[in-house]
């Protein structure tokens, strides 16, 4: 299994449920990083052996496929899963040029891809153009929704035969047990306090500003409510900003990463999104696992889905801060039954997700046998 870095993000913690799966299934695991580095360097499961490729550069490099080919040619796996972009070029790169496609590599696709590829960003977009050329090279590509599925295979149309869609694993016993944990925040546990929370990177696809000027409206209509941003990321010091200017900045609280998010989702009264795009945003259905009400963008791709056109759960337009206030607003007043949310939640188990991508690698070996 290979990925940049093992961040604290949600495509990084899905990928160590994946990977303890894999263990228990008898298979050996390695966990490839370009560096190794990340919040969840403490989490990786008992079984797993974590190897760093030192990658020389950033991570987001495409020169990770040099160290990458090494370990090919030293370990010889049977399969590798990449996720990521910028680990699933680099992998290809290795096994199409290098390895003379001697490695059977299954590449996951976690975001909308139409989306992310008109990324303002240089490098990010000579990334998904390599992408582009190297995808229909892989053996399997693996999209964690039916949007995010569909949208590959209208732009990606050479590697429309190879995209499997597979439900991101998200609810497992351990959420249950981690939020019966206090969170110890303190607006939390003040009964005098409504909560709304967020859970996520502070990155701009997740467009917190929109969230934080919704919340802003909240606080004037209902002084007694706060918002809890938890999270890292780059945008994380221009959001605290922008709490500031809009004088709300006492009633926002930007804890950071933690350890047990479960434990704030089942002590918040509401769960809020405001991403612009997505894939399947494991943190939603994780909130609803925990029984919290939950608000969401209806962004590509995930939300309408895991929601059912908004049969769990408010949906509002991307960027409408007026439509997210009122949905908050409703929320609080209205909040959702916890034991449907939770067995809504329980669709997306992690045992049958496991088991198709089991089957998937299993699948793509025997093609090489």
């Amino acid at each position: 299994m290979f990925m940049p870095t093992a961040g604290g993000g949600g495509l990084e913690r899905l990928m160590l449920l994946l990977a303890e799966g894999f263990v228990q299934d008898g298979w050996d695991v390695d966990l490839l990083l370009a560096q190794a580095t990340g919040s969840f360097l403490t989490s990786v499961p008992q079984g797993v052996r974590v190897l760093d490729l030192r990658a020389h550069r950033s991570p987001r490099t495409i020169l990770t496929a040099v160290p990458l080919v090494r370990y090919f040619r030293r370990e010889r796996p049977h399969v590798l899963l990449a996720a990521l972009p910028n680990a699933v070029v680099p992998a290809l790169i290795a096994r199409r040029f290098f390895m003379r496609g001697r490695v059977p590599v299954i590449a996951r696709q976690d975001t909308t891809y139409s989306l992310e590829r008109r990324t303002p960003r240089f490098k990010a977009r000579i990334m998904y153009r390599l992408l582009h050329h190297l995808l229909p090279s892989a053996d399997a590509v693996i999209a964690c929704s039916e949007g995010a599925a569909e949208d590959l295979r209208r732009n990606v149309p050479k590697a429309a035969h190879l995209v499997r869609t597979v439900l991101n694993p998200v609810t497992h016993d351990g959420i249950g047990r981690q939020a019966a944990e206090p969170s110890g925040h303190p607006w939390l546990a003040d009964p005098y306090l409504s909560v709304v929370l967020t859970v996520g990177r502070l990155v701009l696809a997740k467009d917190h500003p929109t969230l934080v000027r919704a919340f802003a409206q909240v606080a004037r209509s209902r002084p007694s409510t706060r918002l809890v941003v938890v999270g890292q990321g780059p945008e994380r010091e221009r959001t605290m900003a922008l709490a500031a200017e809009l004088g709300i900045a006492d009633a926002v609280d930007f804890p950071g990463f933690v350890d047990n998010p479960y434990s704030y989702m089942a002590e918040a009264d509401v769960f809020a999104i405001s991403s612009t795009q997505e894939g399947l945003p494991t943190v939603l259905i994780e909130a609803m696992a925990c029984g919290t009400t939950v608000v969401s963008t209806d962004c590509p791709s995930g939300p309408d889905e895991i929601l059912q056109g908004g049969k769990w759960g408010r949906l509002t337009p991307v960027g409408d801060e007026q439509a997210l206030t009122a949905a908050i607003l409703d929320a609080l007043d209205n909040p959702t039954d916890a034991s449907a949310l939770k067995a809504r939640a329980a669709d997306f188990a992690v045992a049958p997700a496991i088991a198709q991508h089991v089957s998937i690698a299993r699948e793509v070996m025997e093609s090489f046998a």
